[in-house]
């Protein structure tokens, strides 16, 4: 998604996605976030200014890792090395809560851009983790790229943008359902808003494949 040459694009692209999900996250002072595959720290950026209570990021990236600690100085903000299949190992350590008491389970989740690189098997395993290390509050904010018409998947595929090969699954908006029905769905959770992510023709440079985005959530008692 911020990969473009085009540094205009990626510009527009960052900043309407924080105009539309911001409000839905609705964070407040007792928001904690877990930023899975945080990159340098792009959410961390946008939710500075929010009254959160901690923001934990996570990358596979050591690299990532090293520059958003480097340029995210925010007290609340801490910085993780973490695949998506060690995420429930590596919040439950004690170390991720800085007060080294109880733990903070985490009521907002941001999975943004990373689902399309995992398998569908890795999903389901991530998606009942997070289940497991959740609050009984909490929203999931899910952007992913899905395959318009149908699945699309691409092995060893070179980028001229990226210049480098890559592997990813563009599954349809209907596979994304059929795997959170199967896991989050099951245990609480509802789809409280989805669409395509940028209504703006100018922001989608793909013919297969568009953002996509969901707001996942589950109230105490539900």
């Amino acid at each position: 998604m911020y990969q473009d040459n085009n540094s205009e694009l990626v510009k527009n692209r960052n900043e309407m996605e924080k105009q539309r999900i911001l409000p839905l996250l609705r964070i407040d002072p007792q928001s904690v976030v877990l930023d899975i595959a945080c990159g340098v720290g792009r959410w961390a950026d946008i939710l500075g200014d929010s009254q959160m209570k901690q923001y934990y990021g996570t990358d596979f990236s050591s690299k990532m890792i090293g520059i958003a600690r480097e340029r995210v100085q925010q007290p609340n903000c801490s910085f993780y090395i973490a695949d998506t299949g060690e995420i429930k190992e590596v919040f439950k350590n004690p170390g991720w809560d800085k007060s080294g008491s109880e733990k903070y389970a985490c009521n907002r989740i941001l999975l943004a851009g990373i689902l399309c690189y995992l398998n569908d098997q890795d999903i389901g395993k991530l998606f009942d983790d997070l289940n497991d290390i959740c609050a009984a509050d909490t929203r999931i904010y899910i952007r992913v790229p899905v395959g318009i018409e149908e699945r699309l998947t691409l092995k060893d595929f070179y980028s001229d943008e990226l210049k480098t090969e890559y592997n990813a699954i563009y599954r349809t908006r209907n596979e994304y359902y059929k795997i959170m029905e199967g896991t989050l769905i099951k245990n609480g959770f509802h789809i409280e808003e989805e669409g395509y992510l940028y209504e703006d023709d100018s922001l989608n440079n793909r013919v297969e494949t568009r953002q996509y985005f969901f707001i996942i959530s589950r109230e105490k008692g539900e």
